[in-house]
């Protein structure tokens, strides 16, 4: 944690951008979960 916050203070603009990228690549990991799950379902 603390190391992070080292990293995030000197360079916020990166720590954002990464921070944006982890979401964007969650929500994407769940959806395909989400189709693949209702596609089951419907068979």
């Amino acid at each position: 944690m603390l190391v992070l916050l080292i990293w995030v203070i000197p360079n916020p603009a990166a720590a954002g951008a990464a921070v944006g990228n982890a979401f964007q690549a969650m929500i994407i990991f769940f959806r395909s979960i989400g189709t693949a799950a209702s596609a089951l379902i419907v068979l």
